[in-house]
């Protein structure tokens, strides 16, 4: 007995967003998606991976940004993103193993719910762990399902016989030098072009990067430039410690003059007269604070009839700031960044693939490490508290200023505690008062008195710090909430985010219920040659 993928793409569903039900016994395998998933015979792919498009063994790639299911010798693998930026979640019922891209879509084809007494940072947070390490759990309320389980960076398999195993074709390439190491990540980023603009696609893919005045973003321009990017975007602005009236520039962010130093054409998305990117695929992903500063670009892409890979800095503290992850450097282990995770809900709505470059060849983390630490590397060390010389000599050697990045830590993500969007706020009030007990003046009372508080709480730990001896006294951390801890509204985002998404696409699904078609004929392909060998 073989396993035979069935289609079944439904309007309405987020384009790149899957979800299958496999049938060890009868070896059907259902699969619901979004119009840009790519689907043939005995695989289904959204992303790009290092290797040729035609043949689809993202199985056995050494990077996969993005996610899929393969047939392959009697097994039916479902892949995870190399990435740590996108995981799948999996879940055993009713005789069949469920698998999907998406959280929302798991929930609505599962009819399983999120517990409202549960504390999903948890969940969240796992993969900062690393790579081999989180735990895969991940909390549900449904009368016959424990859980839901999550995978990165890797492949669940299963076989005939319904057992299912955890299991990687993946290489991890050693390096002794940054000449060697930058060989490599060209190498692959040429070969992910190579199967980004294969003619076999049948959605057309646009290249787009992120660029900011940080460290990682911008080598990751730097890397990508090359390889002939649609545009970059630079969302301006980052969130900052510092208000605005005490530190003006702190939370300036703007890239635009990086993006031209780089030869990149600057994305500006013109908002007027379009509407946003729903808010709730920025929250519903988990917990983290949301990266709603690339809301613009999420807009400008789900307006677009194509799908996208976006080049981003995603990773680049986990695998270029040695010091900041020595420990875990030390072990070996690579871990993921939750914020890159925060686009994994829109990114299959707006139809992009996440390709988080530091992530590239970092496998062997100890071998960047020695590459940081190599007297070769002395010229690009700036040997203050906020120093990466591997990216900064990839952006300095690519032309890039040396004063024009890297100056100062900032961040794209904000923690906030209602919607920003008007009209979803309604809904998240209801929420909180079926769930909490508490309304709207409650609500603005919490954020405003807590927001007075925070600057005061602020500055006695830094007070402290500067009176007892610097690093002999280490600032606390920042709690939700200051004043009525027992509210955490800005967790209550996330329950409220993936509720309502996953009610909606209950109702998507059911209408979308007509018979699965028949599995995808590869022969009305047409294949070029590769321009890079891989």
């Amino acid at each position: 007995m073989t396993f035979q993928l069935r289609y079944r793409p439904i309007p309405g569903l987020p384009r790149l967003a899957w979800a299958a039900a496999a049938d060890p016994r009868s070896g059907d395998v259902d699969v619901a998606h979004g119009w840009a998933v790519e689907c043939r015979d005995d695989w289904l792919v959204e992303g790009v991976w290092d290797g040729d498009f035609t043949a689809g063994k993202f199985n056995a790639s050494d990077h996969l940004f993005g996610s899929g299911l393969r047939i392959e010798e009697d097994r039916l693998y479902f892949v995870a993103s190399t990435g740590l930026c996108d995981r799948l979640l999996w879940t055993e019922y009713g005789g069949r193993l469920h698998v999907s891209n998406s959280l929302p879509l798991l929930l609505a084809t599962t009819g399983a719910r999120l517990d409202p007494r549960h504390d999903y940072r948890l969940e969240t947070f796992a993969i900062r762990q690393g790579a081999g390490d989180y735990p895969d759990t991940f909390v549900v309320d449904h009368p016959e399902i424990r859980a839901f389980h999550q995978l990165y960076d890797g492949c669940l398999a299963l076989d005939p016989s319904g057992r299912t195993e955890r299991v990687t074709g993946r290489r991890a390439k050693r390096f002794r030098s940054y000449a060697e190491y930058r060989t490599l990540v060209r190498d692959a980023l040429r070969c992910l072009r190579t199967n980004y603009a294969s003619e076999a696609r049948r959605t057309p893919i646009e290249a787009f990067v992120t660029v900011s005045s940080g460290y990682d973003s911008v080598a990751a321009a730097a890397l990508v430039a090359e390889l002939g990017a649609t545009a970059a975007f630079s969302c301006r602005r980052s969130n900052s410690h510092l208000p605005a009236w005490l530190a003006p520039g702190a939370a300036i962010d703007d890239g635009s003059a990086i993006a031209g130093a780089l030869g990149l054409p600057l994305l500006t998305p013109d908002a007027a007269g379009a509407a946003p990117a729903d808010e709730r695929y920025f929250l519903a992903a988990g917990c983290m604070p949301p990266t709603l500063a690339l809301r613009p670009l999420a807009s400008f892409l789900g307006r677009r009839r194509s799908a996208a890979v976006v080049f981003t800095g995603f990773g680049g503290d986990d695998v270029w700031d040695t010091e900041a992850e020595r420990e875990w450097h030390e072990r070996g282990v690579v871990r993921g960044d939750p914020a890159g995770l925060g686009l994994s809900e829109i990114r299959l709505q707006s139809g992009f693939s996440n390709v988080s470059v530091p992530t590239l060849c970092s496998r062997h983390i100890a071998d960047l490490d020695a590459v940081a630490a190599d007297q070769e590397m002395d010229p690009w060390r700036l040997l203050n508290a906020y120093d990466r010389p591997i990216p900064r000599r990839i952006a300095e050697t690519a032309g890039v200023a040396r004063t024009a990045f890297g100056q100062r830590k900032k961040a794209v993500v904000a923690a906030y505690h209602y919607p920003v969007t008007r009209r979803l706020r309604p809904s998240f009030v209801a929420y909180i008062r079926r769930t909490r007990g508490v309304g709207l003046a409650f609500l603005r009372l919490h954020v405003g008195l807590n927001r007075l508080a925070y600057p005061f709480v602020r500055a006695w730990h830094l007070i402290a710090r500067a009176l007892l001896g610097g690093d002999r006294v280490l600032s606390p951390r920042t709690p939700h909430a200051f004043l009525w801890p027992q509210y955490d509204f800005a967790h209550a985002l996330f329950l409220w985010a993936a509720e309502s998404l996953s009610t909606e696409l209950t109702a998507t699904v059911r209408l979308g219920a007509v018979p699965p078609l028949p599995p995808a004929s590869a022969t009305a392909d047409v294949t070029r040659p590769a321009v890079v060998s891989c």
